[in-house]
């Protein structure tokens, strides 16, 4: 109702033969500001006025102002919007025009006779701020300049909005200024109260119009996909539950997505009903939680959700991801998971790396069209009659009870639906089932030595019991996930991570892929090793070992892998996982003295390069915020 409201009015106002005030459209960058202002034009019906053959009739013009630099830029963009209007009729008008105003610009082609041949060309000059200056009965049409991007406008805002006000002024022009204040500097904004009080008699707020924008989308401007178009009500239902109102974020995506689509088998697409909904709806969700406030936690979904569920109530985790569960409900979402674990990771990857979704797409519709298997039949308990879902979830159980689960995901699925079943009154979990899945949880990471798988398991159990968007929480299972917590712990303990392994085993052949390692994730995904502590489990004097066995040269690439672990050359925050490295560092540092003493020539040189390293390393974890080489 807003934006009609500013409709009706640019009607009324462009009917006014002399308004003598600028009407200023604000809004939020992505708001459609830009889009409701060229549909309008695209509706208006200018009045028809008469006029003679070699009449020149205006039409509004709009103009954009971003990057430009210099009001002459504005001007060249007037001219050239002012070019098709002029020379349509071909010499007459273009003589015409040298009567208005008559001084440099462009060469046209023109037809003097009417016959439809270019008869040749009339080099003319145009002042284009004289035609809207000009009192000649010839100019007729209505005058309104619009212009665009304001805060993206790079000319001194005193001498933009000098310029436009010649127009209001001194033309008597219509105009329309649009843009979004809250961008401008702040002397910028200064600047531009003192011109609205002055110069524009109203101010507008434009806001988002969900539906006009996905009608437009996908109907008008994206190349035309007809199951796109099925879901408009779907599109504009998860869109308005983001909470975003940055429509280009949304043309990005369905562009996006179409893309991926067109990829896609078109036998496996022609038979689902289920997949392609679920997924654009997460395609939504996450792409407009990635470009806003919850880019990591999409990143590292997974991980991020197994921590945040894990009972900690205190966790920034825990609170971000109940903030995401209520903002998704079955009820905003018309019923579709948006946070449907699986989805998520991949496409949080694909909007990092733009990796092609379409190989997992295709692996999900096979699956999903191949018959369902007892996991699967679960999710369509309220279609069931009793006896058959009585014996479905007897199945199940069975399934867990003989250690059957495929993998881990499916075990967390299973257990969400029987634990949430469990406190709906409609299946009872028993502790011989408990009993069952520590054992089979236990004996699924006994045997495991390697921590990044270690963690993975981990990561697919809590995102199997976050795969079915539980509405309320599932005592049933604190028992099992706090124990499985414990002894995951204990497990994890028990193991060097990638990073610690390189470094008790370095080796002229491995010293330079130390930083490769130092950029990857660590095994909980939730950040780099750059980010952590990677020395405090290591034993010094067998590092020191490692160190004495590699080349001069290798012992410099170490040192550097040192340095920029510690981020010698910037100050910096005394970060926790600085700290935690200091006894292990104070004695390398040590040894490496020892090592200095005992040596000659290069290898000397080396190790005092070592040694320094090392010096300003125990610096920093023992607290120093300076740069330090």
């Amino acid at each position: 109702m807003a934006n009609e409201n500013i409709r009706n009015f640019l009607n009324s106002y462009i009917e006014n033969p002399d308004p003598r005030y600028a009407v200023m459209l604000k809004g939020k960058w992505g708001c459609g500001k830009t889009f409701f202002v060229d549909r309008w034009l695209v509706e208006y019906q200018q009045p028809e006025v008469e006029a003679g053959e070699n009449d020149i009739v205006l039409q509004p013009i709009k103009v954009s102002l971003y990057g430009l630099t210099r009001t002459e830029q504005i001007t060249k963009a007037i001219d050239r919007a002012l070019h098709p209007i002029l020379y349509s009729k071909g010499m007459q008008v273009a003589k015409n025009v040298l009567k208005v105003a008559g001084k440099i610009v462009f060469k046209t082609s023109f037809d003097s006779d009417g016959d439809g041949n270019n008869d040749g060309s009339f080099s003319a000059s145009l002042d284009s701020l004289s035609l809207f200056d000009t009192n000649d009965d010839s100019i007729k049409g209505v005058r309104f300049l619009i212009f665009d991007d304001l805060e993206r406008c790079l000319i001194d805002m005193k001498q933009l909005l000098g310029y436009i006000n010649y127009f209001v002024e001194h033309c008597g022009c219509h105009v329309v200024i649009i843009g979004d204040e809250m961008h401008a500097t702040e002397d910028a904004k200064e600047v531009l109260k003192e011109f609205k009080e002055k110069t524009v008699g109203r101010e507008f707020e434009v806001q988002a119009d969900i539906n006009a924008a996905v009608d437009y989308f996908l109907g008008e401007d994206l190349p035309r996909v007809d199951w796109l178009q099925t879901q408009r009500d779907n599109i504009i239902r998860i869109f308005s539950a983001t909470g975003c109102d940055n429509l280009r974020i949304l043309r990005q995506c369905l562009y996006d997505f179409k893309v991926q689509y067109q990829l896609l088998n078109e036998d496996l697409v022609a038979q689902d009903h289920v997949i392609l909904p679920g997924l654009l709806g997460s395609f939504i969700a996450v792409y407009c939680e990635f470009k806003g406030d919850h880019r990591d936690l999409m990143k590292n979904w997974n991980t991020t959700y197994g921590w945040g569920g894990d009972g900690r109530e205190d966790s920034p985790e825990r609170t971000a991801i109940r903030g995401l569960q209520q903002k998704y409900t079955p009820e905003k979402t018309g019923g579709i998971n948006v946070l449907n674990s699986n989805y998520i990771a991949v496409i949080s990857k694909h909007l990092e790396s733009g990796e092609h979704i379409t190989d997992f797409l295709e692996g999900q519709l096979r699956q999903d069209q191949a018959p369902l298997s007892a996991v699967g039949r679960l999710e369509q308990y309220y279609q069931m009659e009793n006896d058959e879902f009585v014996a479905l979830c007897q199945e199940v159980e069975t399934m867990i009870l003989n250690n059957a689960m495929p993998n881990q995901y499916v075990l967390g699925r299973a257990l969400s639906y029987l634990a949430y079943y469990h406190e709906e009154r409609l299946f009872w979990f028993t502790q011989a089932l408990i009993a069952r899945v520590k054992y089979y949880l236990r004996e699924a990471i006994a045997t495991i030595m390697d921590k990044d798988e270690l963690y993975k398991i981990r990561g697919n159990y809590f995102a199997g019991l976050h795969s079915t968007q539980a509405d309320k929480p599932l005592t049933v299972l604190q028992d099992i996930n706090d124990w499985f917590e414990k002894v995951f712990m204990q497990k994890a303990e028990s193991l060097y991570s990638r990073m610690e392994l390189a470094l008790m085993n370095v080796t002229n052949e491995t010293a330079e892929g130390l930083e490769e390692i130092h950029n990857s994730s660590a095994p909980d995904g939730r950040s780099k090793y750059e980010m952590k502590a990677i020395f405090y489990r290591l034993d010094a004097g067998v590092l020191m070992d490692r160190i004495d066995m590699l080349s001069n040269k290798n012992i410099r690439t170490f040192a550097t892998f040192v340095h920029r672990h510690f981020l010698l050359n910037y100050a910096t925050e005394a970060s926790e996982w600085f700290q935690t490295d200091h006894d292990v560092i104070m004695a390398l540092r040590e040894m490496t003295v020892e090592k200095v003493a005992q040596t000659l020539h290069v290898r000397r040189y080396s190790y005092e390069y070592l040694l320094k390293v090392l010096m300003a390393a125990e610096q920093r974890s023992s607290g120093s915020r300076d740069a330090l080489m």
